[in-house]
């Protein structure tokens, strides 16, 4: 029974390691919002001409159905399933399915009403590249998932960054009076900063993704607003929090004993015999205490190395030495340590 426990506890932490929580709500309706206001700007300006310059093509009832109902519901239909899908390859293929309908439905449009549907290449696949860094966060990813996210927000900023001197150009040939169709790129050039303001936006939750935050008081522990507690004992948290709050991360023997002892967290309360212990050198099987000890902090180097967070190492080499020296937690470098006292990297 005991195994089956462990090996359930691992499972479980092992899920929460992989299965990153899901973007809010607000990011997915922002993202059809501008899906649908790319079409209907495009739509709306090709069909009101208001630079009386390029006239829509004759448009039959049909054709107003056609894109002003049909094709929006289906891109907003689509990008909906797009971000409900959490899985890496069905995503992917998905993905790559919906870019090649929306290229073929920009070229339809745009062969059949007007040629500003053309337009809607950079938004659209701006769109498409945003939803893959929203969902990134839902894949199961075991190896170098903070590596891929470094890359991935490198790819953004530069993508970003080339964007925004091609609006900074489109604003000039527009001061300059040097596009024909001014009021219509200005509409268009709108719709194009605010994309780039969500894709910025999507830049900065993802980036948040390299860091594991992880805050922790004396009952409670979170990895990046994910409980721990349904994963680590009561006693394995306030030993946590305990070495958190020491110097240097380090505890020795004793000063656990003492720490258990003034939290009533003692499975077995004990004599607190640490005098004789340090001077006669007791080993594990005179000191009972040490031994249970010795054997949590184990479970709890496991838990911690199993959610990638930190491990726990012996401050001495020699074991009976350790007793004075006592342990110390590392946390990785990618993550953040933060307590209801204080904060550190």
């Amino acid at each position: 029974m005991k195994f089956l426990i462990i090996l359930k506890k691992k499972e479980n932490l092992l899920k929460l390691n992989n299965i990153n929580i899901k973007e809010s709500i607000f990011a997915r309706i922002v993202l059809l919002f501008l899906v649908l206001v790319s079409w209907y700007s495009v739509t709306i300006m090709s069909f009101c001409n208001p630079s009386f310059t390029i006239p829509m093509n004759p448009m039959g009832l049909i054709d107003y159905l056609i894109i002003f109902a049909i094709i929006p519901l289906f891109l907003s239909v689509s990008f909906n399933l797009l971000l409900k899908n959490s899985r890496i390859i069905p995503f992917f293929i998905f993905l790559f399915i919906l870019s090649f309908i929306c290229g073929a439905l920009v070229l339809f449009t745009a062969s059949m009403y007007h040629r500003d549907y053309f337009t809607l290449f950079f938004q659209l696949a701006l769109l498409l590249f945003a939803s893959v860094i929203i969902q990134f966060p839902d894949f199961i990813i075991y190896n170098n998932r903070i590596q891929i996210i470094k890359v991935l927000t490198k790819t953004a900023f530069v993508i970003l960054t080339g964007c925004l001197c091609w609006i900074m150009l489109m604003g000039y040939s527009i001061a300059t009076r040097e596009e024909p169709r001014w009021l219509e790129s200005i509409v268009y050039n709108i719709v194009n900063v605010f994309i780039l303001g969500f894709l910025a936006f999507s830049i900065g939750r993802l980036q948040q993704q390299t860091f594991k935050i992880l805050h922790i008081t004396s009952d409670s522990c979170r990895l990046n607003e994910r409980n721990l507690s349904l994963y680590l004992s009561d006693r394995e948290i306030s030993l946590l929090y305990f070495f958190i709050q020491s110097k240097d991360n380090t505890c020795t023997c004793s000063s656990i004993f003492d720490f258990l002892s003034s939290s009533s967290l003692l499975e077995h309360p004990e004599t607190n015999d640490c005098v004789s212990c340090m001077t006669e050198k007791w080993s594990a099987i005179n000191c009972k205490f040490y031994r249970n000890i010795k054997n949590q902090l184990t479970s709890l180097k496991k838990s911690l190395e199993l959610v990638e967070i930190g491990t726990i190492v012996n401050m001495s080499t020699g074991f009976r030495d350790n007793k004075n020296q006592g342990w110390k937690i590392k946390f990785f470098n990618d993550v953040i340590v933060s307590s209801n006292l204080r904060k550190k990297l």
